[in-house]
């Protein structure tokens, strides 16, 4: 699963860091919508963030999408910011590590 929120913050980080054109994004992005299940942000995802006690507003609005789905994980670089979390919280190389061994 991926949150429709990551597909922003991918874009704005691949073209203004990694200097990829708008079409090669968007090609890319085809490619990962075809092996992803896509989560929402909706009204109510905002509303439990605003109403949380997440310092990242950003990362609030994730992890409602993902509860809202009752994601097994979350994986992110910023795995401090979901101290709180329900939902167990991994990094990138965790996950890759232990991705056999997840339940």
């Amino acid at each position: 699963m991926l949150s429709s929120l990551s597909f922003a913050t991918a874009s704005f980080i691949l073209q203004a860091h990694y200097k990829m054109t708008h079409e090669a994004v968007v090609t890319l992005f085809e490619k990962i919508v075809e092996l992803c299940h896509i989560t929402t942000v909706d009204a109510q995802t905002v509303q439990n963030a605003i109403a949380s006690d997440f310092k990242d507003f950003e990362d609030a609005l994730q992890y409602y999408s993902a509860a809202t789905v009752k994601a097994d994980y979350i994986i992110t670089r910023n795995k401090q910011d979901f101290i709180q979390s329900a939902i167990s919280i991994y990094t990138p190389e965790e996950f890759l590590y232990n991705s056999n061994k997840l339940e």
